[in-house]
């Protein structure tokens, strides 16, 4: 084989190997691109989600509100009487307005804190329920925040279900505590309504506290 042809043949796979190199340069760049586009129309998806979540939050907060159930667990923040210490638990029907209140006495700080964790646990382990604190929190994401009594201890306070309340009433039988019931016109259908009539009968639910305790 003499020069010139070995010449052409090597000219030839430099050409060859040129073309392919341009080849995959150009399925790379097309792919680069396409992976590009695709990526900024991802970015745009999830900047209009963004822009949605206000009014997502919104939306979901209000659902939460509107879910409410027939029964409200309501503690109180305790209070120090004749060295003890107390907390006024009641549990509120929003269809009757009865309220049933438990007026119970600890020996010690660490009894109530005791008794106030036994209570919420309990109450966490329906599944169900909806603290008050969170109540709120949804009021202030769907623009209708308001205010609750403040001697309402609003992380241990709930929304419950009728048929929830049985362990409810045991636990507080085994403080000895011998409940009061009384007619109320905390009747409500939403937690707005049912926020405001607190709000208005909240001497009625506290009153034990003013009786027992004036400088409350």
């Amino acid at each position: 084989m003499n020069k010139k042809v070995r010449k052409n043949i090597f000219n030839g796979l430099i050409l060859a190997g040129l073309t392919g190199i341009g080849v995959t340069l150009f399925n790379m760049n097309g792919s680069i691109h396409t992976s590009i586009e695709k990526s900024s129309n991802l970015e745009k998806r999830f900047d209009n989600f963004y822009d949605q979540l206000p009014k997502m939050h919104k939306y979901l907060a209000l659902e939460e509100i509107h879910k409410l159930n027939e029964v409200s667990l309501v503690v109180s923040n305790s209070y120090k009487s004749s060295n003890k210490y107390i907390l006024d638990v009641n549990l509120i029907d929003h269809n009757s307005g009865k309220l049933t209140d438990y007026n119970i006495v600890f020996s010690t700080k660490k009894e109530e804190k005791l008794f106030s964790y036994a209570l919420k646990g309990i109450v966490l382990e329906y599944g169900n329920s909806i603290s008050y604190k969170k109540m709120q929190k949804f009021s202030m994401v769907a623009g209708k925040s308001g205010a609750l009594p403040n001697k309402i201890n609003q992380s241990c306070s709930f929304i419950l279900r009728n048929e929830d309340v049985t362990e409810l009433r045991d636990l507080m039988k085994n403080y000895d505590s011998i409940p009061s019931e009384t007619l109320t016109l905390i009747k409500a259908a939403e937690w707005f309504k049912l926020r405001s009539s607190i709000l208005e009968n909240d001497k009625v639910i506290f009153e034990d506290q003013k009786s027992k305790n004036p400088d409350n």
